[in-house]
Formats: C-alpha cells, sequence, structure tokens
C-alpha cells in the first residue's frame, strides 16, 4: 500500500489510544468515541497486593479499549534502566497490557521511550521537565506525567498517520525521523 492509501485507510478505520503503561498510574490518551474529544487520564490502582493491582489494571483497561471500540494501541517501549524487582513488575504490566492490546485491538505499536521523548522534547529532556516542556512547545497542560507521555505518544503517532488531526504540531524536523518507520511498522503488523 502507498503512504496515501495507509493514511485513509487509517482515518476510516482505526482508532487510536496511547498508553503510558505503569502498574499503580497508567496514563491513557484517546478520542472519545461518542464525543470525539481527545481525553487524557491516568488509571489510578491502589491495590496494596501487585497480582491483585494486575488484574485491576486488566479490568480497566479492557473495558476502556471495548467501549472505545480502539483497533490500534500505542504502547510506551521497555525501559532497560529497571532495575529488580521493579523491571519484573514493570515486565508483568508491559507484558499483560500488550497481550490484552493485541488480543481486542489486533494491532500494536511499541514505540522506544528514548526515540518519541528525543522526538516531541528533545535529547536531553528529563523525565520531570515533560510537563513544563508540553505547555511551553505543545501549550498542553497535565495533571500527570503519564497522561502527559501518552498524549505525547497519541499526537506522535496521530500527526504521523492523519494529517491535520492533532491539536499540536511537533517539529516537522524531529517527526520526519519517525514518520516512514511508523507507516511501514503499521503496515507490517495492521494488515
Amino acid at each position: 500500500m502507498e503512504e496515501k492509501e495507509i493514511k485513509d485507510f487509517w482515518e476510516r478505520e482505526h482508532r487510536i489510544m496511547a498508553i503510558d503503561p505503569s502498574l499503580r498510574n497508567t496514563g491513557v490518551c484517546y478520542r472519545d468515541v461518542k464525543t470525539n474529544e481527545l481525553v487524557q487520564r491516568t488509571i489510578k490502582v491502589k491495590e496494596k497486593e501487585e497480582i491483585v493491582a494486575i488484574g485491576r489494571l486488566y479490568i480497566i483497561v479492557d473495558n476502556l479499549l471495548h467501549y472505545q471500540k480502539t483497533s490500534l494501541v500505542v504502547i510506551e517501549g521497555y525501559s532497560y534502566a529497571s532495575k529488580g524487582s521493579a523491571a519484573v513488575t514493570m515486565g508483568a504490566v508491559g507484558g499483560m497490557l500488550r497481550t490484552l492490546s493485541y488480543g481486542l485491538a489486533g494491532a500494536v505499536l511499541e514505540v522506544p521511550p528514548t526515540l518519541w521523548k528525543k522526538l516531541m522534547f528533545g535529547r536531553n529532556a528529563k523525565k520531570e521537565e515533560h510537563k513544563f516542556l508540553a505547555f511551553k512547545h505543545y501549550k498542553m497542560e497535565f495533571d500527570s506525567l503519564d497522561e502527559c507521555d501518552a498524549t505525547m505518544m497519541y499526537g506522535l503517532v496521530s500527526k504521523g498517520l492523519m494529517q491535520n488531526k492533532w491539536k499540536f504540531k511537533p517539529d516537522e524536523k524531529r517527526v520526519k525521523e519517525l514518520k516512514s518507520s511508523i507507516v511501514e511498522r503499521l503496515a507490517w503488523k495492521a494488515f
């Protein structure tokens, strides 16, 4: 398929949900199926026992994917800086979210954290600066870093697939680097 055909297909057929995975505070961003408004939220899981918290997160995301009729999940790739039990927990959460997303949506695009952060905020941006940089560059405010990160991934992928459908415009030079690989990867995974 040509790039234009893929974009046209995507605009007609696909609903995107971006997920910034975490056991306790998972950021999500999507366009509401009824209102078409951009929704940014943090799924807060308070259960103390890890397996119960993972189960609760599963139920919430499962309901969201069903209700929003999601057909593409964009998920932040694993951070290899995590150590010890945090790495095991993130592996369990990430594996559960990817399996659930693939089963319900049918297409999952994993975006490496270093790549999308470099494209959206610049090479040396620190995590604690994301909310400030999102406001500075894109005039968007967020309640949490999780919402901010999910929204930035949504915007990057949405901008790469659907021109003029996103309310901020990332630096075209930065986006160009990722754009062709997104279209190629989605064409391979989704069809």
